[in-house]
């Protein structure tokens, strides 16, 4: 029973994945960021670098608006080359090449630790 529940919750998320609008995928991916320690520690790292004890609050403030700036950009950016590229490789033909070439990069890492295990 369990499996089914499984199975059920999936169905139940990718519909509402194909219900998703543009401006609930940008909260979800905000609320993502923001919860991500990997990127609090990496901005945190980032911020001390530029801020100085004798800095103004304004310039405090500006150095934070470019880092989101930056960071909303970029997020922005590699979401757009991913959806494109979604697009490409959802053609049977892209499935393809894709599957050829990972089935190429795995036989490739079985014959090299093969080698390396045995020779």
């Amino acid at each position: 029973m369990a499996g089914t529940e499984n199975y059920t919750e999936q169905a139940i998320a990718a519909a509402s994945i194909d219900d998703m609008t543009g401006w609930r995928a940008y909260k979800l991916g905000v609320v993502t960021n923001l919860s991500n320690p990997k990127a609090l520690v990496f901005f945190g790292a980032v911020f001390a670098q530029f801020i100085r004890p004798d800095m103004s609050t304004t310039w405090t403030v500006a150095v934070a608006v470019i880092l989101v700036a930056m960071s909303v950009t970029w997020i922005s950016t590699f979401a757009l080359i991913v959806r494109a590229a979604s697009r490409w490789i959802a053609h049977h033909s892209a499935g393809i090449v894709s599957g050829l070439i990972f089935a190429v990069l795995g036989f490739i890492m079985v014959v090299e630790g093969a080698i390396e295990l045995f020779g």
